[in-house]
């Protein structure tokens, strides 16, 4: 995790620690459009903290309306 300002970035491992998956499975949710694309600090994804988490919000209201 990184804090550039006053704003927290997670990496691939935090996104993974986070719901309890591997980093392959974050990279397939990634690539698969069920996370909104990162930011990067030279050749490493990190994910606005505050983006992933309206993202993942927006995803659970769709289908708790479907």
């Amino acid at each position: 995790m990184i804090h550039i300002d006053n704003e927290r970035f997670l990496s691939h491992r935090d996104v993974a620690d986070r719901f309890g998956v591997n980093r392959r499975t974050v990279r397939r949710w990634w690539y698969g459009g069920d996370l909104p694309s990162p930011v990067y600090q030279g050749r490493t994804p990190y994910w606005p903290e505050r983006e992933l988490n309206a993202h993942l919000k927006s995803k659970f209201r769709s289908i708790n309306h479907a």
